[in-house]
């Protein structure tokens, strides 16, 4: 059995982190509606993007597409939930009180109607 070679290695580690970046940019998009998760989510994704952009600029390599994708989509994931943990009340909905149906009291008494007799 052969080991890698160490430049086989090397070449995997910018598509690596950017694939993983992706990854997580495509989770914290999917739970932008719960920004206490798609905030780290995002973070960390843009982190590993960026950390992979710049080891393909430094290795000088010729596909950029999936660095750039892995900065991006982290990028948007973070944006998102931070704008949607951070929107004013009256843009968001209010799920608390939407959830209750109150329905306005009325004039006169419930009466039940009667038992039928059983046959």
């Amino acid at each position: 059995m052969s080991k890698p070679s160490s430049s086989h290695a090397s070449h995997d580690v910018p598509l690596g982190l950017s694939l993983a970046a992706l990854l997580l940019g495509s989770v914290a998009l999917l739970l932008s509606f719960l920004p206490i998760l798609s905030v780290p989510f995002g973070g960390i994704g843009l982190l590993l993007g960026a950390l992979g952009l710049v080891v393909s600029l430094l290795e000088r390599r010729r596909g950029l597409l999936w660095p750039i994708g892995g900065v991006v989509l982290p990028a948007l994931g973070l944006a998102v939930g931070l704008a949607l943990g951070n929107a004013p009340e009256g843009y968001m909905p209010n799920l608390a009180g939407a959830a209750r149906f109150e329905p306005e009291p009325s004039p006169q008494p419930f009466v039940s109607p009667p038992a039928r007799p059983r046959p």
